[in-house]
C-alpha cells in the first residue's frame, strides 16, 4: 500500500457514528493546520509558485506571510479557540459556557488587541478583545459580539455537533449560543447554527445529499430543531397556538440552500473544473457565505475521500483556512476518523492529544447512534 494513501485504523470499540464524530472534530483541526501556511493567497499561480506546485501535505508559513511563527502542523488562532472548546467540553462532559469563556479569557490575556499580537488575530477577535479588555464588557452582553461575517462560529459548531450528535435540538441550540459569543449578525448566527445541525445530522447517519435540507425541515415542523416553524406550519395549513413563540428563532431557509449546493455538486450538467475553481464560483474572501457553499460543494463531490476534499479546499486559495475547516468537518463526518489519511493525523501538532480528546467527545456524543 502507498503510505501516503494509508488511512487511520478505526479505534477499537468505536461505532461507525462515533468514528464519524471523531472524524468531524479532527477534520476541523486538520483543515485549519493545513491552511495556515498558504492562507490568503488570492493569486493561485503565486501560491503554486511559492510552494513548488500543488500542495499535498502540511506546508510551512513562509516569511512575510500571515501566521508567521506558527509551527508546521499547528493551528491558527481560530484553531486555538476550537482546541479550547474541545478541552472544555471534555472537562465538563458537555458545553458549559462559563468554563469555555474562562478559557477564552486566559487566551485573550496573552493578546494585545492588534492583528499580530498572538499568531494572527482576525477582526472578530480584535473586537472581542477590545470589548473585554478595554471596555470591561461581560460575555453575551448587548453590543458585545463582533459584526464580522466570518466563519469562526461555524467552525466551533462542529465540536458541539460531535458532542450532541444524538440530540439535534441541543446541537442547534448550543451552536447558536456559542456563535453569539463572537458574532452579532443574526444571519451569521443562523448559518453557523444550521451548519452545526447538518454536521450533527451527518454524524447521526443522515446522508449528506440534496435532500438533507428537506429532511431537516420535517424535523423543524415536528418541533425537533431550533428554527422557527411558523412558515412551515403554514405549508400544512396549520395554525400556531398563541403560546408558541417564534420571534427569537432563526428561519430555516439556509438548510435548503445547503441541499441545493450539494445537488449542484452532484449534477453531471454542472461541473466546476478544475475543482479548485469552486473558490472563484462561490468567492475567495472571508465571509462565511462564501466559504460555506464551497465547503458543501467540495464535500459532496468527494464523499468518500477526505484527502481529495481537503486538498481541493486548500489548493483553492483565498481564505482556504475557513474553507478547509468547514470542508474538513463535513468530509470527516462522512468518512470518519478511519477515513482520514494517516499523514494528515500524524502531521498535526500534538496529534495524539487531539485524537484522544476527539474520541472522548465522540464516545459521549454518539453513544446511542450506530
Amino acid at each position: 500500500m502507498n503510505p501516503t494513501k494509508s488511512k487511520t485504523r478505526r479505534p477499537d470499540r468505536l461505532t461507525p457514528a462515533q468514528d464519524r464524530a471523531a472524524g468531524a472534530v479532527m477534520g476541523v483541526l486538520i483543515g485549519d493546520a493545513m491552511a495556515v501556511g498558504p492562507h490568503w493567497y488570492y493569486d493561485l499561480d503565486e501560491m503554486r509558485h511559492a510552494y513548488g506546485g500543488r500542495i499535498t501535505d502540511y506546508v510551512p508559513v513562509l516569511p512575510n506571510r500571515y501566521h508567521v511563527g506558527v509551527e508546521l502542523g499547528d493551528v491558527s488562532q481560530s484553531g486555538q479557540f476550537n482546541q479550547l472548546l474541545i478541552q472544555s467540553i471534555v472537562a465538563c462532559d458537555g458545553y458549559r459556557e462559563g468554563d469555555y469563556t474562562r478559557r477564552l479569557d486566559e487566551l485573550l490575556d496573552t493578546l494585545d488587541g492588534t492583528e499580530s499580537g498572538g499568531r494572527f488575530t482576525e477582526q472578530a477577535v480584535r473586537d472581542i478583545w477590545h470589548a473585554r479588555k478595554v471596555q470591561g464588557m461581560a460575555w453575551r452582553s448587548a453590543g458585545f459580539a463582533s459584526v464580522a461575517e466570518t466563519s469562526e462560529a461555524a467552525q466551533r459548531a462542529v465540536v458541539i455537533a460531535a458532542r450532541y450528535a444524538n440530540d439535534l435540538m441541543q446541537a442547534g441550540r448550543l451552536s447558536a449560543d456559542c456563535a453569539k459569543l463572537t458574532h452579532a449578525d443574526p444571519s451569521i448566527v443562523t448559518a453557523s447554527t444550521a451548519y452545526g445541525v447538518v454536521v450533527a445530522a451527518v454524524i447521526s447517519g443522515i446522508p449528506l445529499d440534496g435532500q438533507i435540507g428537506w429532511t431537516l425541515r420535517e424535523l423543524i415542523k415536528d418541533g425537533k430543531l431550533p428554527f422557527t416553524h411558523a412558515v412551515l406550519a403554514e405549508e400544512r395549513k396549520e395554525n400556531l397556538a398563541p403560546e408558541q413563540p417564534t420571534l427569537n428563532l432563526p428561519f430555516p431557509d439556509v438548510l435548503l440552500g445547503m441541499g441545493w449546493w450539494i445537488e449542484a455538486a452532484k449534477d453531471p450538467g454542472i461541473r466546476i473544473e478544475p475543482p479548485e475553481a469552486v473558490s472563484k464560483v462561490y468567492g475567495m474572501a472571508c465571509p462565511l457565505m462564501m466559504a460555506m457553499p464551497a465547503a458543501f460543494s467540495i464535500a459532496a463531490r468527494y464523499p468518500d475521500s477526505f484527502e481529495d476534499a481537503m486538498l481541493t479546499a486548500i489548493n483553492a486559495g483565498g481564505n482556504n483556512l475557513a474553507r478547509g475547516t468547514l470542508t474538513g468537518a463535513l468530509s470527516g463526518a462522512q468518512t470518519g476518523l478511519s477515513g482520514i489519511p494517516a499523514r494528515f493525523i500524524t502531521g498535526l501538532k500534538n496529534h495524539q492529544q487531539w485524537v484522544g480528546l476527539a474520541i472522548e467527545i465522540a464516545r459521549n456524543g454518539a453513544r446511542d447512534l450506530s
